[in-house]
């Protein structure tokens, strides 16, 4: 019988890839083209099977881009505060940013009190222009 934690080869290396690469999200085609590109040979399916499990663990997060119709995945390991804070994702260099900060839970609070809306912040994600791309300078 396979536990849900069966770890292969091809796991270990797609886990591996993508801590190694935390602050970066991949589509699946992205993700396998960039692994081929280090050597490590994962089929499409294979891949999106790993990706759906590690995804149930809670070790890589699943978000949809709606306006390229595509879905991303990044790493998150076992950063269970990543389910605390939003996110921030830069449209010209996809870096995505963990927004810890008092002013955003705020915001999550007043949401929730004044209209009724609970955010789920693990897989919140806003977006714009990350300050080194040309996004505004807090002064």
């Amino acid at each position: 019988m396979r536990s849900s934690t069966y770890n292969t080869s091809g796991r270990m290396q797609l886990t591996d890839f993508l801590a190694r690469n935390v602050h970066k999200q991949y589509s699946v085609q992205a993700l396998h083209a960039a692994l081929a590109k280090e050597g490590i040979a994962i089929g499409k399916s294979s891949l999106y099977r790993q990706l759906e499990r590690l995804c149930e663990e809670g070790v890589v997060r699943k978000f949809r881009d709606a306006e390229k119709d595509l879905s991303f995945f990044q790493y998150i390991g076992s950063d269970e505060d990543c389910a605390k804070h939003l996110h921030l994702k830069c449209r010209t260099c996809g870096k995505l940013i963990h927004l810890h900060c008092d002013a955003a839970g705020e915001l999550v609070a007043h949401i929730a009190a004044e209209h009724g809306f609970a955010i789920d912040s693990k897989k919140s994600v806003l977006y714009g222009t990350c300050k080194e791309c040309g996004g505004q300078k807090n002064g």
